[in-house]
């Protein structure tokens, strides 16, 4: 299957300009399928420049954020607002305690 979807991956890249764009965007599409990424990544308070708009194609294209932190509740808020991790239309749930079985209940 790999073989197959680079075949295809290496003819559109080998096409000129405006072609090649739709072509690779289109390859890519067949592997973008049925994908469960896994990551994380460190934000601090001051954004480099595209992250907002980034994080803002991904939960467009339905890929679920979580946002776990450390900071003061309302400092988390702020940054995440600035980079569209959430917007006012979300529901928010805050699990804020330094006891595990106080955030169990909570969870529950």
């Amino acid at each position: 299957e790999f073989l197959n979807w680079k075949e295809k991956y290496d003819s559109a890249a080998s096409l000129p300009g405006a072609q090649r764009s739709q072509a690779l965007a289109d390859v890519a599409e067949i592997v973008e399928r049925n994908v469960e990424l896994v990551g994380a990544s460190a934000i601090e308070d001051e954004l480099q420049e595209g992250v907002p708009d980034t994080i803002e194609t991904l939960r467009n294209a339905g890929i679920r954020i979580w946002v776990a932190t450390g900071d003061k509740v309302e400092t988390a808020i702020n940054i995440s607002l600035a980079a569209r991790l959430i917007d006012s239309s979300m529901m928010q749930v805050k699990l804020v305690d330094s006891n595990k079985d106080t955030l169990m209940n909570q969870i529950q």
